[in-house]
């Protein structure tokens, strides 16, 4: 083997274990990248599923909170059905009670 070839060998020898020097350097930073990217993701994932949680606890709530208001509506426009009907019912009354005051003070003189 010449001396060139020996150098050139060695070069390319250098130049093979800088580059797998490179490539393990950025082989463990993108694993220690993806180790972080893993463990955000479990910790994003922990709470999304708290937070789904909590939203179905507060919709449930909310679905009984609506079926409430809506029963109380219910009551409201049925008493207000029932307050024009007592409200006729009285003007009637306050009608036959006038009609017999007359025919009473009619009869009296």
């Amino acid at each position: 083997m010449s001396k060139s070839q020996k150098i050139l060998l060695s070069a390319v020898l250098l130049i093979a274990v800088m580059l797998i020097v490179v490539f393990s350097v950025r082989y463990f930073s993108a694993r220690r990248d993806l180790s972080v990217l893993k463990t955000e993701l479990s910790e994003s994932t922990a709470r999304w599923k708290q937070i789904n949680e909590e939203k179905l606890v507060i919709q449930k709530d909310l679905k009984a909170a609506q079926e409430v208001l809506r029963d109380a509506e219910l009551t409201i426009q049925e008493s207000e059905e029932r307050v024009v009907i007592l409200e006729n019912s009285i003007a009637d009354l306050e009608k036959e009670i006038a009609e017999l005051n007359k025919k009473l003070s009619g009869t009296q003189q």
